[in-house]
């Protein structure tokens, strides 16, 4: 047997088994070097594109901080919707911490889901004395808002679909909008005190807003701060929300509509020309205030002008131009809360659809306007003080407008046929007629909404004499003994002078003598007191003589003149 190296080696790898160990050590190491330089290779492929990652994320960095701050919220929205980054929550804290940078994520259900920080607003310290005006630059956006239509009738094109905007959306509706419930109550917050959400979260109110006299100006950020509930003080929006709810209308002012003129009587009555943004016609909206009860009375306009023609009202020479949104109506409201708010009158607890218009005509705006009133969520108005008042063109529109959450009024004017035709000279359908739709209508109500009202302008010897007030009685009879439950209730308003003819305004005496018949006879009867007359705000004077000039200059260049 050889003892050396070389010998054993020869004689192992003769061997067959020895072959075979030889064989697998050699293939072994080969196999052990390919191993090596693959994951050599695949760390530096790692390392490549973490380098890559980096540098883009220091960029995107750098395009919020070395923009001005006017243009951050477009390069955040441009991010959002660019970006295709989908990383799980731990990931992500861990990457961008403490970085100002949108993702946008897929989860199941293919819907988007946006996820951010809120960026930094360019914010000043504001004062009403010394607030200067400021440019905003709104970039469009990229991204679908979710929005709901309704059906108005407007003008003489008949039907149009209108977009409902924020003041018109249910919280769920503005919760999906702006991607969170609280952010929807922050923004309510500020339309029920007056308050313009976007100028408010950018930290601009004064700047934004528009006052005109004898408004002043705005109250400054930490005055509207201060009115904000407690509980959601520390809430903000986020600058995209903000973005979003500005693309939406959510600012209202100079987007929906805007203050042209506040005019206020000796009793203090309040009466607001709010200027429309679509067209520049003007509505007008009156604040009557109840100093005793600490509360004011809010009359709102559904129509520019109306189609009813009733002789005693100075909307009715007008004609009707068109209808409005229920954003429009909607933001008479928050106008008048902006008015309340500044010139400290006090704050609006009962609104009714007595203005400017005819509400039969404009059902869908004007039962959406409703809903939105009366919502805990939204305006917070009680039921049975928010009314709408009809003068009932046919007997199906009182089912209609029963449909919305509040409490319906007639406006009868006289209960015979012929008188009723001269006061109304577009009355189609008998008085029965009517009184039968109406008594369809209260029956299908709910108990709390079956209190009603019938109103009536009394004209000197047209219609505030004897025989008039006997039959008011008995026709009002009718109703309440067909509807059970109902709480009925005839409103008096003496004619207020609008410069008509032959029509004046009844004594004292008579008005209290035709209230006495009813009151006898078991009618619970009051007298309408008049207030803002002598700024032309009284009941039946609402006109303009800018829309009067307006209207002429339509019909003028219809004819070609």
């Amino acid at each position: 047997v050889s003892n050396s190296p070389s010998e054993k080696n020869t004689a192992l790898e003769r061997h067959p088994t020895g072959a075979m160990l030889h064989k697998l050590v050699a293939t072994a190491s080969t196999s052990s070097q390919h191993v090596t330089l693959a994951l050599l290779l695949l760390l530096l492929l790692l390392l490549l594109l973490t380098t890559i990652s980096v540098r883009h994320d220091k960029s995107s960095c750098n395009a919020f901080t070395s923009s001005p701050p006017s243009l951050r919220l477009y390069h955040a929205r441009s991010l959002l919707v660019q970006s295709s980054v989908s990383l799980s929550q731990p990931q992500r804290s861990r990457r961008y911490q403490g970085r100002n940078i949108i993702t946008h994520d897929t989860i199941r259900n293919d819907r988007p889901q946006r996820i951010f920080r809120q960026l930094p607003l360019h914010s000043t310290t504001l004062n009403s004395a010394n607030a200067t005006t400021a440019t905003t630059t709104r970039a469009p956006s990229p991204l679908p808002n979710p929005t709901a239509s309704i059906t108005t009738s407007g003008g003489s094109s008949g039907s149009s679909t209108a977009t409902k905007g924020p003041l018109s959306m249910t919280i769920e509706e503005l919760s999906t909008s702006l991607q969170g419930r609280g952010r929807a109550k922050a923004t309510w917050d500020c339309y029920r005190r007056g308050i313009n959400p976007v100028a408010y979260f950018s930290r601009t109110p004064t700047a934004t807003t528009i006052t005109p006299p004898p408004l002043e100006s705005e109250m400054s950020w930490e005055e509207m701060y201060a009115l904000m509930p407690p509980a959601r003080r520390t809430q903000g929006l986020g600058g995209v929300s903000v973005a979003l709810l500005e693309e939406m209308g959510g600012g209202i002012e100079g987007v929906v509509g805007d203050i042209s003129e506040v005019s206020v009587s000796a009793d203090g009555t309040a009466k607001l020309l709010v200027r429309l943004a679509s067209d520049g016609l003007e509505v007008e909206t009156v604040i009557i205030p109840w100093v005793e009860r600490s509360s004011s009375t809010l009359c709102i306009s559904s129509q520019v002008g109306c189609r009813m023609g009733c002789t005693f009202c100075a909307t009715g020479r007008m004609g009707k131009l068109r209808s409005l949104s229920s954003d429009e109506i909607l933001s008479q409201v928050y106008f008048a809360n902006k008015v309340c708010r500044l010139k400290d009158i006090p704050t609006i607890d009962n609104i009714v659809f007595m203005g400017m218009g005819e509400p039969a005509d404009n059902a869908p705006a004007v039962t959406l306007a409703a809903k939105i009133l009366t919502d805990t969520n939204l305006f917070s108005l009680a039921q049975t003080k928010t009314t709408i008042s009809t003068v009932g063109p046919t007997p199906q529109c009182f089912s209609t407008l029963a449909t919305a959450p509040c409490a319906l009024a007639w406006s009868v004017h006289a209960a015979r046929d012929d008188l009723r035709r001269q006061l109304v000279p577009t009355t189609k359908y008998s008085m029965s007629e009517l009184r039968d739709g109406f008594i369809s209508a209260l029956r299908d109500r709910p108990k709390r909404l079956k209190t009603s009202m019938l109103e009536v302008v009394l004209v000197d010897g047209v219609n505030d004499n004897e025989r008039e007030a006997l039959e008011l009685v008995e026709f009002a009879k009718v109703m309440i003994e067909e509807v059970e439950g109902i709480k009925l209730v005839v409103n008096l308003i003496p004619f207020n002078d609008i410069g008509h003819v032959s029509f004046g305004t009844p004594s004292r005496e008579r008005v209290s003598a035709f209230q006495e018949i009813l009151i006898q006879n078991g009618i619970y009867t009051f007298v309408r007191t008049t207030r803002g007359d002598d700024e032309m705000a009284a009941c039946g004077q609402l006109a303009t003589k800018k829309q009067k000039k307006k209207k002429k200059i339509v019909a003028e260049e219809g004819r070609g003149i």
